[in-house]
């Protein structure tokens, strides 16, 4: 699976891992199984590491989507601080993109080329 995620209760974290070939699809598919977890609760921080994600083909129109719907998530009450670690220049561009349309509805979102930045700014460092 190209979105793998592990929840851990003691840090209030979601640690998300990307690798091999990433999708619109498989986004939305983490997402999706991420909001169905009973463990997981919309005051936790998630670390988004697709660093190993060696084929990205989250497209603009699949950015959009998840706008959407976090913007839909955000006037509900919910949206998590989200931390997002891209080294590939499509990778961090996209994130960037999600990050920029997002603003001002979604404002907690930070996107890093750097791992320990991006543990910084979510307060695990």
């Amino acid at each position: 699976m190209p979105m793998t995620y592990s929840l851990d209760q003691s840090q209030n974290l979601v640690r998300a891992v990307g690798t091999g070939v990433l999708t619109d699809d498989d986004v939305m598919a983490h997402r999706n199984a991420l909001a169905s977890d009973s463990g997981f609760s919309m005051q936790m921080r998630e670390l988004s590491d697709i660093r190993d994600v060696t084929d990205f083909q989250v497209t603009p129109a699949g950015v959009r989507t998840m706008v959407a719907a976090d913007v839909k998530m955000v006037a509900a009450g919910g949206m998590h601080k989200l931390a997002i670690v891209a080294a590939e220049n499509v990778a961090y561009g996209m994130s960037r993109m999600y990050q920029t349309l997002g603003e001002p509805n979604i404002r907690s979102v930070g996107v890093f080329r750097d791992y320990k930045e991006a543990c910084e700014w979510l307060g695990i460092a």
